[in-house]
C-alpha cells in the first residue's frame, strides 16, 4: 500500500519531506520575529525617531534627549538581535536545502 504524501511533494524521498517541514518551520520562526521586530520599531523607536527627527529639521535638541536615548537603548540591542537571528536562520536554511 503506498503512503500518503503531502500534496506537492511526488516523487520526493522522506528526508526531502522532513526538510521541507524544516524549511516551512524555519520561516515561520523568522516571520513571527520580524512580526515582532516590526511591533518593537512602531511602538517604541518609531516615535524616538519622529522626535529627533523634527529637532533635528529646527536645527534643535529635544528637552527629553537623554530620556530618548534610554528609551532607544533598552530596545535596540532586542531589535538587532531579532534581526540577526532571522537572518542566519534564512542564511542556514538556504545553505542546508
Amino acid at each position: 500500500m503506498p503512503r500518503s504524501r503531502r500534496p506537492g511533494t511526488r516523487g520526493k524521498l522522506p528526508l526531502a519531506e522532513l526538510v521541507d517541514e524544516q524549511f516551512e518551520a524555519v520561516l515561520r520562526l523568522v516571520g513571527a520575529e520580524l512580526v515582532l521586530w516590526t511591533v518593537l520599531y512602531a511602538r517604541v523607536s518609531a516615535p524616538v525617531n519622529r522626535v529627533l527627527t523634527a529637532a533635528a529639521d529646527r536645527h534643535d535638541t529635544p528637552t527629553d534627549a537623554r530620556e530618548l536615548q534610554v528609551r532607544w537603548d533598552r530596545i535596540i540591542v532586542l531589535r538587532a538581535t531579532l534581526q540577526g537571528v532571522a537572518v542566519l536562520a534564512l542564511g542556514l536554511t538556504l545553505v542546508l536545502s
